[in-house]
């Protein structure tokens, strides 16, 4: 399994039930991936998103071009 390695995390949008965040993860060859989520959780950073946490809901969203 390949190794991503979490390098910014910034908060796009707040709202009262939800927060919108952009993720920056680097892959081995050094190439950046912006991975896009929602979370309840107001106060995500670097260090916290790192570690495993329980899911309170799943939800996916498909978007066409």
């Amino acid at each position: 399994m390949t190794q991503l390695k979490l390098v910014a995390l910034k908060k796009l949008l707040a709202d009262r039930w939800l927060n919108y965040y952009e993720a920056t993860y680097q892959n081995p060859k050094q190439e950046e991936i912006n991975y896009h989520f929602v979370s309840r959780e107001a106060n995500l950073t670097t260090d916290n998103l790192k570690h495993p946490v329980t899911a309170s809901a799943v939800t996916m969203f498909c978007l066409s071009y």
